[in-house]
């Protein structure tokens, strides 16, 4: 603005006064954007006079920030500098930028494995290890921030572990009788597990023994005398535990002691066995069957006749014949005389000769009949022959 000046005449100089004129200060604002998080990173406040150029430029900021790992999106900013055209209006600009990335791809393996132990922790089997399975993925990177986003797993050989039946082991029993399907993604864990064996109890059985008794009757020649005698059998029974592992096997002791009760002989009419009886036999579960063998043989025939007889007390009609109280004279008439080979209570040959006689005998192998039935009438002879001449003596003595 001008000065003022008072109290000009006609006679005052000119009054000149010289007016500048400077431009106005303009004003503009460059604001850096971050996309990613939609928050301001930074304001740049420009100034300038009117109707000149700034010479500030974006490139060096968005540089910067490019290498901390921004991307330029958008920069609204004139290329060659804001124009301050506009008396009092604040121009306002904004450079978008977002998060650089970086893409990488992840492999992920998973394992399953199972251990096969006995209780007391020894080895059972060997581990079944199943085939790994793998899985890949996309991994996202923030460039600025370093933080990581991932896809979804992509699997390269299946999703599942198949069911595991646990191996057999003689005398062992698996705490699981197998480990079941297993559903798998890349972000699972290795799988392991343990199957515990535990020994099997021994397995108890029961054991029985039957002894038997079979009494054989011969002749000394071996054939059959008699029916065999065969005793009622006796049974012992045992328990016996079988180990799981190894087959062993432990005994019990055998049930009680038993007995076969004493069996008499048969009797067989002129025959005499060896033993009268087989006594009472004691058996037990370790005992072996019993056998035992009777043998028969034909009774002695006594040998005497009336010939060999001792000599008898004659009647009382002669006792003048030195030898009428003979022992042993054939000649002498006796008591016996009438009755001969019937009389067994007198006669000893009259025995021989009953038994032969009047007693059927068993028929035995090895013997000929014939001379059996030949020594019986020899015997009847000469039984008769002593009769005769005792008849003869007494005749002579009364004709003398």
């Amino acid at each position: 603005a001008s000065d003022s000046v008072d109290g000009l005449t006609h006679d005052s100089k000119d009054n000149v006064q010289t007016i500048i004129y400077t431009p106005n200060a303009e004003k503009a604002n460059v604001t850096y954007i971050d996309d990613t998080t939609g928050k301001k990173l930074s304001t740049e406040d420009l100034t300038g006079n009117y109707g000149t150029t700034d010479s500030y430029q974006t490139g060096n900021t968005i540089k910067n920030y490019e290498n901390q790992g921004y991307k330029l999106v958008s920069d609204s900013y004139p290329a060659t500098g804001v124009v301050y055209d506009q008396d009092g209006v604040v121009k306002s600009y904004e450079v978008h930028l977002t998060h650089g990335t970086t893409q990488t791809s992840e492999n992920q393996t998973v394992n399953e494995t199972i251990h096969y132990v006995y209780k007391n922790g020894g080895k059972a089997a060997d581990d079944y290890q199943a085939t790994p399975l793998n899985f890949t993925r996309t991994v996202t990177t923030d460039k600025v921030t370093g933080d990581k986003s991932y896809g979804d797993w992509v699997a390269a050989n299946g999703t599942s572990f198949a069911a595991v039946t646990s191996p057999a082991i003689k005398g062992y029993t698996p705490d699981q009788a197998e480990i079941g399907s297993q559903t798998v993604s890349g972000d699972s864990s290795d799988f392991d597990f343990t199957v515990v064996y535990a020994k099997n109890a021994p397995t108890i059985t029961t054991e029985s023994k039957t002894i038997n008794e079979t009494i054989h009757y011969v002749y000394k020649d071996g054939s059959k005398a008699a029916a065999d005698h065969v005793a009622k059998p006796v049974e012992f029974t045992r328990q016996v535990s079988t180990d799981a592992v190894t087959g062993d096997k432990t005994y019990g002791p055998w049930s009680p002691a038993q007995s076969f009760a004493a069996v008499t002989s048969p009797e067989l009419k002129g025959y005499t066995a060896d033993k009268a009886q087989i006594d009472k036999q004691t058996v037990n579960g370790d005992s072996k069957d019993l056998e035992f063998t009777v043998t028969y043989t034909k009774t002695p025939v006594a040998g005497g006749t009336g010939l060999n007889q001792p000599g008898k007390p004659g009647n009382g009609t002669d006792t003048g014949n030195p030898s009428s109280n003979q022992p042993g004279n054939p000649f002498q008439p006796s008591n016996a005389t009438n009755n001969g080979v019937i009389n067994t209570s007198t006669n000893t040959g009259s025995k021989v000769n009953n038994g032969a006689v009047n007693s059927p005998e068993l028929p035995q192998t090895g013997e000929n009949n014939s001379q059996s039935q030949t020594m019986s009438f020899i015997g009847i002879l000469l039984a008769m022959f002593g009769s005769l001449l005792g008849f003869l003596g007494i005749k002579k003595r009364r004709n003398d």
